[in-house]
């Protein structure tokens, strides 16, 4: 498996710091590095688990349980998550003063049709829920076991309407944009502000902004802006952003923690040999860079109107089971 291959020398960088536990206190930065509250440096060296799209609901819950899933990352001997959400998730909670079921959830995404049955296997898997679980108590299991295995969460704010991410005409793309207004759990321990801010192309009013499209910086500082855009090869890793990791370097005005929370490749016999997978290979491991891979699913309840729908970049098959 190609994102394997390239995961086993990334780890070689990290797996003194995969955690067996987890410190209820936050992290923090210094410098150049994140640290845990006894001063110890925390590099983070995970995967994505797309919680973000129609459903509202962490990915794979039909086909396997939380623990299940938790227990093939840490298998992996990576020590966190990248669990996306959609801000939809929390507005629905505003507007109609309750969080809303999971069952309700799939149907409206599914259709009851297919809905109902994915939630029979949802509480197949995970006896834990019922008809009464909603959304953000499934996000508080999934942090829950996290924090039970040692492994780190961080939240990211992925998109404003739930759907797949992404496009530069999804109304999710800049601040402004149509959908784009805007001690509980110890596991958490950050958080990203938006996931790839890029240029708007169907929104008039802000493409006509004095925004410097061509030459907007990438945000620094334990990546909490998530980059820009998401295409690989407008930017060069080190001048647009990894540079921050360089105390070294008496021109970097601020030296901060940088990750590099999205990449990942399909899992075929060859793409991990390509140049860019092998500059990944060197660079993340040379400059002690935290990195989460794209993707840990294997299928999706729903991507772009196909249900059940395979992932070809998922570390997992399409049943995640291996």
């Amino acid at each position: 498996m190609l994102s394997l291959r390239l995961i086993g020398t990334l780890l070689c960088a990290v797996v003194p710091q995969v955690v067996q536990s987890i410190s209820p206190k936050p992290l923090s930065a210094s410098g150049r590095w994140i640290v845990d509250s006894d001063g110890n440096n925390v590099t983070y060296a995970g995967v994505n688990w797309p919680g973000a799209a129609d459903t509202m609901l962490p990915e794979g819950l039909q086909y396997t349980s939380i623990e299940d899933i938790v227990s093939k990352i840490k298998d992996l001997e990576m020590n966190s998550i990248c669990l996306t959400f959609a801000m939809e998730m929390v507005g629905d909670i505003f507007e109609n003063g309750a969080d809303v079921l999971i069952k309700s959830s799939l149907i409206n995404a599914l259709g009851e049709k297919n809905g109902s049955p994915v939630f029979q296997q949802i509480i197949h898997h995970n006896p834990q829920f019922g008809i009464n679980t909603t959304r953000l108590q499934v996000f508080n299991a999934v942090a829950h076991e996290c924090y039970r295995q040692g492994i780190y969460v961080h939240l990211d704010n992925h998109v404003s309407k739930a759907k797949w991410c992404r496009s530069t005409t999804d109304g999710n793309s800049w601040f402004g944009d149509e959908y784009f207004d805007v001690k509980f759990l110890p596991a958490v321990k950050s958080i990203g502000m938006r996931n790839e801010l890029r240029r708007p192309e169907d929104n008039s009013a802000l493409i006509n902004k004095t925004y410097n499209w061509q030459h907007c910086p990438i945000p620094t500082g334990a990546d909490l802006g998530n980059g820009t855009s998401f295409r690989k090869d407008d930017f060069t890793l080190r001048s647009s952003g990894f540079n921050a990791l360089d105390a070294k370097n008496s021109s970097i005005v601020n030296v901060l923690p940088v990750v590099m929370t999205e990449f990942g490749f399909e899992q075929d016999s060859t793409t991990y040999k390509d140049v860019y997978a092998s500059c990944l290979r060197e660079f993340l491991p040379s400059h002690h860079a935290g990195w989460m891979v794209w993707v840990i699913s294997g299928s999706y309840y729903i991507r772009d109107g196909k249900q059940d729908d395979d992932e070809p970049w998922g570390l997992l098959d399409h049943t995640w089971s291996q």
